[in-house]
């Protein structure tokens, strides 16, 4: 599978993104696919994945999702998490989480496993999705970079990760309709 990096800003993000996954997913025949969105409330920057677990649940992705705001999966829980998502026959397991990076707005996409926990975590998932919520400064003020990421662009992230996610896997019967306002979703409309 290739990668992908792309701006969450960037005009075609979310469809970029959706296809590289769509892609991705014919390789798993049969596919079950589900999503583990890591993280906490607890720092801004790192609400990144239960941020798009939220949106997603909340707009009907017609996959199993874990991890959100609500019900956040964080380092302490996470091999539970894992295990219990590879016994229901989950595969793939898209993996979403906040990173740092060179520059802070881009999403990350690969065919490999992602390293939680600001790498120190063991390898998890087959699909990762990474938003790079802050840059990376090294040392304990990557903390303070996660923890003081900006509120807009973090939810301006979710919301193309979530659009791509949920237009590569589709919605349930009966989920909330999805209203697209410019490059992001808008919190779901039940009709």
């Amino acid at each position: 599978m290739r990668t992908l990096e792309v701006r969450y800003d960037a005009p075609g993000a979310a469809n970029a993104i959706a296809g590289l996954l769509r892609e991705a997913l014919a390789s798993y025949q049969p596919a079950q696919p589900a999503v583990l969105c890591l993280g906490t409330d607890h720092y801004l920057g790192d609400c990144f994945g239960p941020l798009v677990g939220t949106i997603l649940e909340e707009h009907g992705l017609a996959v199993p999702v874990v991890g959100t705001l609500k019900k956040p999966v964080t380092n302490k829980d996470l091999a539970e998490a894992a295990q219990a998502l590879r016994a229901s026959g989950a595969c793939p397991i898209m993996v979403v989480d906040a990173m740092l990076g060179k520059e802070a707005g881009v999403i990350r996409v690969g065919g490999w496993p992602m390293r939680p926990g600001m790498g120190r975590a063991q390898p998890l998932g087959e699909l990762r999705l990474g938003g790079s919520v802050a840059k990376e400064v090294g040392g304990d003020d990557d903390y303070i970079a996660l923890a003081t990421a900006g509120l807009g662009l973090v939810i301006g992230m979710a919301r193309v990760a979530a659009g791509a996610i949920l237009e590569a896997f589709g919605r349930r019967e009966g989920g909330a309709l999805c209203l697209k306002l410019g490059q992001g979703l808008l919190w779901p409309q039940v009709v």
